[in-house]
This record gives structure tokens, sequence and C-alpha cells, in this order.
């Protein structure tokens, strides 16, 4: 489904993207240079980052390898 971004006006394909509802992993991605696509809040006042399949096949290797093995 087509979606246009109510934050930046720019539409994407929601079947191309994936949420997250991490803050501190979306804020790690954007250091690794990897931005939104969209970003938007829900009734729980939390936000939700909105990131392409790709950027999220770039980074989850490298923030799962950085988290502390239990």
């Amino acid at each position: 489904m087509k979606i246009i971004s109510e934050l930046t006006g720019k539409e994407y394909d929601s079947e191309d993207t994936i949420p997250y509802g991490n803050a501190a992993q979306a804020a790690q991605y954007w250091l690794w240079g990897v931005k939104p696509v969209d970003m938007y809040p829900t009734e729980e006042k939390r936000f939700i980052f909105v990131f392409t399949k790709e950027d999220h096949k770039k980074c989850i290797g490298r923030w799962n390898s950085q988290r502390p093995s239990r």
C-alpha cells in the first residue's frame, strides 16, 4: 500500500518498509547513516520509526552484534 508521510510529504510503499518502536535502535541506525522514511506517534504516545527493508538488512546484523549476549 502506498503511504504519504505526514512528516515529510514523501510517498513510500508500506510493503517495502519495517516499523520500529525502539527509539535507541532507530537512533543508532541514523548514526550509521540510515534515516527513517517516516515517523509517527501511537495512541500510547510512543514514536514509530519506519525504515526500508533494504536499510534494515544493512544494519540489523551490526545492531544485533553489539547487544550483550545472555
